[in-house]
């Protein structure tokens, strides 16, 4: 009786008893990686600088703003691949390591 209860066990842990498919995740990640930054981007500029404010501004507002623009959207670009590449390659355990990265990445940019 033991020894059935314990392959029972076995066999139920792990990912099996995920609601949500991987694949959703992914996907709802990946979307959240593109839509936050330019949400908050293109809304947050327009109600903090409602006068002066324009989407596309290459090279305006100093060395230091420059560079967190670049770095900030380079690294979204990074963490969108990652998202694609989880979705792409497979949800498996062996690429859930991309998902991760991509939403750590994600969120160092979104601070930047």
């Amino acid at each position: 009786v033991g020894l059935g209860l314990q392959e029972e066990i076995e066999q139920s842990s792990g990912d099996q008893g995920l609601i949500v498919p991987k694949e959703f995740t992914g996907l709802v990640t990946f979307c959240c990686t593109l839509l936050v930054p330019l949400f908050s981007h293109g809304v947050g500029g327009l109600l903090f600088h409602p006068e002066s404010w324009t989407f596309h501004h290459p090279l305006d507002g100093g060395r230091s703003h420059v560079t967190a623009q670049a770095t900030g959207w380079s690294l979204i670009g990074v963490a969108g691949l990652l998202h694609l590449a989880f979705l792409v390659f497979g949800s498996g355990h062996e690429h859930v390591f991309l998902l991760h990265s991509g939403s750590v990445i994600s969120t160092i940019a979104e601070v930047l």
